[in-house]
């Protein structure tokens, strides 16, 4: 590899899955399940930036809008956020998400359901953002 725009393409059984996300691998595309993997130096900067506009997250309630399996939610708790809400419209990717909740002992709440109707309480959260959502809205039913 070489440089930021530098791509390495892996197989699922090349790739530990637990730690894919923290080392830069993303699905090479979407419609294949996670079989070939992608380590892309972009996508990986965009993400950090992402984090890093949360700020300070140390003690802070978070909400991710469209969390998916609660890859950032997991990140942020170790940053020491206090509480971290996620609602995503994928149950099976928001059942993972609650068992790493578990098995992390992460305090929080993660929920199925549209980005447009949150299950929530007003003003709750100190932060909430939205990353790698909306480029997948209107795919299935209720997206949003």
């Amino acid at each position: 590899m070489k440089g930021w725009n530098s791509e390495k393409i892996v197989s699922d059984e090349e790739l530990d899955r637990k730690l894919a996300w923290f080392q830069g691998f993303f699905w090479a595309t979407h419609d294949n399940e996670g079989k070939e993997w992608k380590r892309n130096f972009h996508e990986l900067r965009q993400r950090d930036l992402m984090l890093f506009n949360l700020e300070e997250v140390e003690g802070k309630k978070i909400l991710d809008i469209g969390c998916s399996s609660a890859e950032y939610l997991v990140t942020l708790a170790k940053m020491g956020a206090e509480y971290l809400g996620g609602q995503d419209p994928d149950e099976a990717a928001v059942k993972k998400g609650r068992l790493r909740f578990s098995e992390e002992n992460i305090k929080g709440k993660l929920v199925i359901g549209s980005a447009v109707k949150l299950d929530f309480p007003d003003n709750f959260f100190d932060s909430a953002f939205s990353s790698d959502t909306f480029n997948f809205g209107g795919k299935r039913k209720n997206d949003f």
